[in-house]
């Protein structure tokens, strides 16, 4: 007889995001010894490609170390609908805003009833929390 019905599991919460599965992580470190024991092969290799073949090797390498990067499209608007340009800002005028936004978001978590409140009014009671 199962031990489980159809459609059910042992483990409802099934395996914590990012844990590899078993098969994934025994391949990672088998390509991790063989890289480790025939670097100097590999070094000997790369060393006789030519230029293009070496921005290659690189660009097929690079996206098993780095994250993928991807573009974001944002929509910001101010509060009568126009358009906010993003573009113009400065890295750290990007940064306060990102950081007022999460405020924002904080107020509406721990008080619903702010809901109807412009968002120049809950960046300044924002800014009064911050700030006590």
């Amino acid at each position: 007889m199962a031990k489980f019905k159809p459609g059910e599991s042992g483990n409802p919460d099934g395996r914590p995001k990012g844990t590899p599965n078993r098969t994934t992580a025994q391949i990672k470190n088998l390509l991790n010894e063989f890289v480790s024991q025939n670097l100097d092969d590999i070094q000997e290799q790369y060393n006789k490609l030519d230029a293009s073949e070496k921005l290659q090797f690189f660009e097929k390498v690079l996206r098993y170390v780095l994250p993928r990067q991807s573009s974001m499209a944002v929509d910001a608007r101010l509060e009568d609908n126009r358009e906010m340009d993003l573009s113009s800002m400065s890295t750290e005028e990007l940064i306060q805003r990102a950081k007022a936004v999460s405020e924002i978001e904080k107020l509406h978590e721990e008080r619903p009833d702010l809901a109807g409140m412009t968002t120049e009014e809950l960046e300044e009671l924002a800014n009064k929390k911050k700030d006590d």
